[in-house]
This record gives structure tokens, sequence and C-alpha cells, in this order.
């Protein structure tokens, strides 16, 4: 099992600091390894981006900041079987 997401926009704010989404793909989270963070998203990107894990586990930390941003959209599927 694993999980897929596709990122069709990422429109945060321009500083990783203020707002961000963190993604945690081996677990960190759950150890409180909140800086051990696989991705990191920020900025003003509308590039799709595929971020698939390595097993059942995907964790997301998102911060909104005190700026003003978009937001951000993505899809998600839950998959099983082999991978091709």
């Amino acid at each position: 099992c694993w999980v897929c997401l596709v990122f069709f926009c990422h429109c945060l704010n321009l500083r990783c600091t203020d707002g961000y989404l963190k993604l945690y793909l081996r677990g960190q989270e759950a150890m409180d390894l909140y800086d051990k963070f696989d991705y990191e998203m920020c900025g003003d990107e509308a590039d799709e981006k595929v971020v698939t894990s390595e097993g059942a586990r995907l964790a997301m930390v998102f911060s909104s900041g005190e700026l003003h941003g978009r937001g951000f959209k993505a899809k998600y599927t839950f998959e099983t079987g082999k991978r091709a």
C-alpha cells in the first residue's frame, strides 16, 4: 500500500518560515522529529508535483503563517497492489 499526492498548485507564502506545507513519509512526526521532513513546499509554484509515500503512511503539517497566500490544491489516492 502507498499514498500518492498530486499537487496542481502550491501557492503559499514566498517565505518558507511564514507559510508552508511539510510532508512526512516515514513516520517522523510520530517520533516528534518535525525538523526531519521529506518535502517542504512554499512559495508560488504552479507546476504539477507528484509525491508518493514508501508505505501506507503520509502526514502533512500545514502552516498558513501571518501573510496571506492562495493555499494549495492536491489530489490524493491510496493505492494497493504492485507498482508499475
